[in-house]
């Protein structure tokens, strides 16, 4: 299954579960486009905090038609994946994350970015 296509939705800071309405906004829009697969990847700032599977808890429970995958990975890492980034990308900006959406604008083509 993982060799298989997906939408990704790049998650890039830390959400806790105020963010759960960005998260569902951003499978809705990955819906809308068609896809039923979805990958979430969490860059976060550091490895091993799982709060954000309380963000994810209610996108998970209530879906009913995808399937999703969920991903980590340090926040690092963000700068190399968007230099390789070859469909659209969906991106949730979580706390961190505020901060480095500026330098997605030369992607703006490639990337749909859901913010507060």
């Amino acid at each position: 299954m993982l060799s298989q296509r997906f939408t990704e939705v790049w998650v890039i800071g830390g959400v806790d579960e105020a963010d759960s309405e960005l998260l569902k906004q951003a499978l809705v829009t990955a819906l809308t486009k068609g896809s039923r697969r979805i990958r979430f990847r969490f860059y976060l700032p550091s490895l091993g905090d799982l709060s954000y599977m309380e963000a994810m808890r209610p996108v998970l429970l209530e879906n009913v038609v995808a399937s999703i995958v969920v991903e980590e990975k340090p926040l690092e890492e963000l700068e190399r994946d968007l230099e390789t980034v070859g469909e659209e990308v969906i991106v949730v900006s979580g706390r961190e994350g505020r901060n480095i959406l500026d330098s997605l604008e030369k992607l703006k083509s490639q990337v749909k970015v859901i913010s507060r």
